[in-house]
């Protein structure tokens, strides 16, 4: 296996007039005869390791995209061979795997939806059935409802959560309006596409992923 080669990682050592000096955590200069052997040790560690960690993230970073454009040229191919037009970005999820049975790539494209502002007329609409609804609405379709409206710190709101209020079946011409409201208001605002490597030693074995992130190896 080919030694991976550290990225240049700069030595913190700065000339200035003839003298040199480090920074310290504000930016400002510490002459380097100052400054205590153990910190110049843990300083020295420190940028050593991260010289062979950055390698090792590019080299991660270039291999995935090695990857993604190998399978964009298969497809390709297998495209021609029934004769159809390979057009656009990856749309679906996939998986190719040897003949062996002993590696395989899985392919997942997962869309992170948004929604507009139809999903506020959807929560007028159920607050309106609740409100009307006051007497007989069980406190289990009360929660439904609030709960597909809540948002995170962010202002995002929980995909899952609306999902189960579509579930939720009713005659009330104002809930199926809201319904068709959620459905109106959703709209995919970015694509992410995941690359999971697996293998096995036998075919009796799991499989077991191929990990890249430092905090799973």
């Amino acid at each position: 296996m080919t030694e991976l080669t550290p990225a240049r990682i700069p030595d913190g050592i700065y000339e200035l007039e003839g003298k040199l000096f480090m920074k310290d955590g504000r930016g400002a200069y510490l002459p380097l005869d100052s400054v205590p052997p153990r910190l110049k040790l843990e300083d020295e560690t420190v940028r050593r390791i991260m010289g062979h960690i950055i390698a090792s993230s590019e080299h991660a970073r270039r291999a995935k995209l090695f990857a993604f454009a190998e399978l964009d040229g298969l497809d390709g191919v297998l495209a021609q061979e029934y004769k159809v037009q390979k057009r656009g970005a990856r749309r679906g999820n996939g998986t190719y795997t040897t003949v062996d049975g002993l590696f395989r790539i899985k392919i997942k494209v997962h869309d992170h939806i948004g929604y507009g502002p139809e999903i506020q007329i959807a929560k007028e609409l159920f607050d309106a059935c609740l409100i009307e609804w006051a007497a007989d609405a069980k406190q289990e379709l009360r929660a439904i409802v609030t709960n597909a409206f809540k948002t995170d710190k962010e202002g995002n709101i929980d995909h899952a959560a609306l999902q189960v209020l579509l579930s939720v079946e009713s005659d009330d011409e104002r809930w199926l309006q809201g319904q068709r409201a959620i459905v109106d208001s959703a709209r995919s605002v970015s694509t992410s596409v995941y690359l999971n490597c697996q293998r096995r030693e036998t075919h009796t074995d799991k499989w077991e992923t191929v990990s890249t992130d430092l905090a799973k190896v």
